[in-house]
């Protein structure tokens, strides 16, 4: 049983800040870390009145590797095995869709979407000369373009299959989907081992943000153990550090995970590909 920190939307990031918010776990705990190869400047989306309508012009893109600290540093934590990189969509770039914000992997086509793919995996697999294995949706939305792109690009999903037909139908993806809502209906909650979808794995992640209930957390990871299943903790470092009762919060998932046993990993070794 193994559990795993998934920390998203690594880019605009002072390394000394991830340095200093995981100082008591460098070592015991890895983090799984999902980097935006070229990320937009509005790419958390405060300002709203800068995202990007349906019919905008192409924005200004920033390379990952001009945040030259960052960079080095993240490589010197690959060497120690402590942590590691996954791929966060190419720009993490939103569009407001009949009054919806959406993100890249929805909105994008298909075409755009196996090409930017292969671009984004191979430009960090360059920079950090290590093997990405791992997809993370930016704002966890994926659907049938987005999984035919992650396919051509070799990758597996850290995240899940939603309530509509939303992946290339076959045989393994009608068997996923009912195991999946079977568990549901069953248990009220997520379907918690990883799945084989076509030619990729999917495994669902726990989302620790401000609206989520740690108690349900809690349970949640428990129920998880006793069936002997993996637990990935999905968070920002940035909500970690705005939000001191989240931090507080993540903490205590972190204690309660070590009290019952779990061995700590990568989000690739909870869904068995390391």
């Amino acid at each position: 049983m193994i559990f795993a920190v998934r920390d998203d939307d690594v880019f605009f990031t002072n390394w000394q800040d991830l340095d200093r918010l995981y100082a008591n776990l460098w070592s015991k705990v890895p983090i799984s870390f999902s980097v935006i190869p070229f990320a937009v400047p509005n790419w958390r989306g405060e300002d709203k009145t800068k995202i990007r309508k349906e019919k905008s012009q192409n924005p200004m893109f920033k390379a990952l590797h001009e945040n030259a600290e960052l960079v080095k540093y993240l490589k010197i934590k690959i060497q120690r095995k402590e942590i590691e990189i996954m791929l966060h969509g190419f720009s993490h770039e939103y569009r407001v869709i009949r009054g919806r914000r959406i993100g890249e992997y929805v909105w994008k086509s298909r075409d755009q979407l196996v090409k930017e793919i292969l671009e984004a995996k191979q430009y960090l697999e360059e920079i950090f000369q290590c093997p990405i294995r791992i997809f993370v949706p930016p704002s966890n939305m994926i659907g049938k373009k987005g999984v035919i792109a992650i396919e051509a690009a070799g990758l597996n999903l850290s995240g899940i299959i939603g309530r509509r037909t939303d992946r290339p139908m076959s045989l393994s993806y009608i068997r996923a989907y009912i195991r999946r809502w079977i568990y549901r209906c069953l248990r009220g909650r997520p379907y918690p081992f990883p799945l084989v979808i076509g030619n990729h794995v999917e495994l669902v992640a726990y989302s620790l943000v401000p609206s989520a209930s740690l108690s349900w957390l809690l349970e949640t990871m428990k129920v998880c153990h006793k069936l002997g299943a993996p637990f990935v903790l999905a968070t920002h470092h940035w909500e970690l550090i705005e939000h001191p009762d989240l931090y507080n919060a993540f903490c205590q998932l972190i204690k309660e995970a070590m009290t019952i046993g779990y061995s700590f990993g990568t989000v690739s070794q909870c869904m068995g590909l390391t």
